[in-house]
């Protein structure tokens, strides 16, 4: 009994001792399982660290590249705002020496034409209608024109004629021509056109004394200043130049309008050579 006592003590011993052994063995599992937990939580804390950084310096890098995109933009910005700048500022400074050249320009026109210096503002008058910009200088000028034109017309219409009457055609043909240069049209250019042609036809030049004898035959206003002596030269002009039906035309207008004339007989003579009533 004592035996199966001490054998049954002996049992359990060993299997206390065994159990402790287990226990042991499964201590030192746990604490390396720990340890293996413990370092792959340090290796994930260290990639979930890494990846943090990285994840950062991405981003800083994103937002330093914008950074940079936006102040490279603001830059480019800021050099067409000062290039523009520079341009207006050239621009305006181009327009007000324009402006004050356009200035000096109109009143040394203005200044001509008042002390009556006629040819030196003729001279000028041109750069000044060019330079002209608003419309109160356009019209400034445009009035100042009309009348140096008729002044200059005027004085060369008066010279032609003194010419024409002193037996000079040639300095008369000049100074008319130039009065049409001046007025091409009106009362003037008439009176121009008229002595043009009686000049013409002293110095033999039947074509242009026709031309110019002719524009008052064609305008209502060159009735009154065409008068015998001009018909006369103009149906002359036309019979030299062998244009018979023209010769016998104003030579009926001559003879109809100064049946008196000293002009008369020679028409009606010449007329009838020429086959006319």
């Amino acid at each position: 009994m004592a035996n199966d006592d001490s054998k049954k003590l002996d049992q359990v011993l060993e299997l206390e001792r065994a159990q402790r052994e287990d226990l042991k063995l499964l201590d030192h599992h746990l604490v390396s399982l720990n340890k293996r937990i413990l370092g792959a939580n340090i290796i994930g804390f260290v990639l979930f660290a890494l990846l943090c950084a990285t994840a950062a310096y991405l981003v800083a890098s994103t937002a330093d590249k914008r950074a940079e995109r936006r102040r490279k933009a603001d830059v480019d910005q800021l050099v067409r705002l000062r290039r523009t700048l520079k341009q207006w500022k050239t621009e305006q400074s181009k327009t007000r020496e324009e402006s004050s050249a356009r200035t000096t320009l109109l009143t040394k026109l203005m200044d001509l034409y008042h002390r009556g210096e006629n040819e030196k503002a003729l001279e000028l008058l041109p750069k000044a209608e060019a330079a002209a910009h608003s419309a109160l200088e356009h019209a400034v000028v445009a009035e100042v024109s009309r009348n140096l034109n008729r002044k200059a017309a005027l004085a060369a219409l008066a010279r032609g004629i003194s010419d024409y009457q002193r037996d000079k055609p040639k300095d008369a043909i000049k100074h008319l021509l130039q009065a049409l240069k001046y007025a091409p049209h009106g009362s003037i250019a008439l009176q121009a056109h008229y002595y043009a042609g009686l000049s013409y036809h002293k110095r033999q030049d039947y074509r242009k004394a026709a031309q110019h004898l002719g524009a008052l035959a064609t305008d209502p206003a060159g009735e009154d200043i065409l008068d015998d002596a001009g018909l006369f030269r103009l149906g002359h002009a036309h019979d030299l130049l062998k244009q018979s039906q023209a010769a016998r035309k104003y030579y009926g207008l001559l003879i109809e309008r100064y049946p008196k004339s000293v002009f008369a007989p020679v028409a009606r003579a010449k007329l009838r050579q020429l086959g006319g009533p």
